[in-house]
Order: structure tokens, then C-alpha cells, then sequence
């Protein structure tokens, strides 16, 4: 399962990313962060394709919890 959670805070766009096994787990929350272009490349998806590429560069190649609270 996977699951992207995405919002605006002020002029910047706050983005982050889970895939999460469909089992059960006592793992903490942070330990299922990935990157979008992970799911993006299972899923063939792409979500933020308004976006300009420079701009989904920013935040879909690397997987941040920075400003998350868990």
C-alpha cells in the first residue's frame, strides 16, 4: 500500500511518501518513507505532472521527514 500526503505551508509545497507492507508491523511510521519517484516507477503513475519538472525534481528523488512530526 502506498500513500502520499501532499500541502501547501505558506509558498512551499510539503510533500511525503509511504509504502507500507500489508502486514502487520510494531515499526515506527517514519521507517516506510520513500522517495515519489519509488512509487511513481511501481505505479507508472506520475502525481504532481502540473508541476514543472524542475520543480517535481525537488522533492521526488529523495525522501525527506524533515517538518514531519511522528
Amino acid at each position: 500500500m502506498f500513500c502520499i500526503i501532499g500541502f501547501w505551508l505558506f509558498e512551499n509545497l510539503e510533500i511525503i511518501a509511504f509504502l507500507i507492507p500489508n502486514v502487520e508491523s510494531n515499526e515506527p511510521l517514519d521507517q516506510f518513507v520513500v522517495s515519489i519517484d519509488r512509487i511513481e516507477k511501481m505505479t507508472g503513475l506520475d502525481f504532481f505532472y502540473k508541476l514543472m519538472d524542475s520543480e517535481q525534481m525537488q522533492f521526488e528523488k529523495t525522501p525527506s521527514t524533515a517538518g514531519w512530526k511522528f
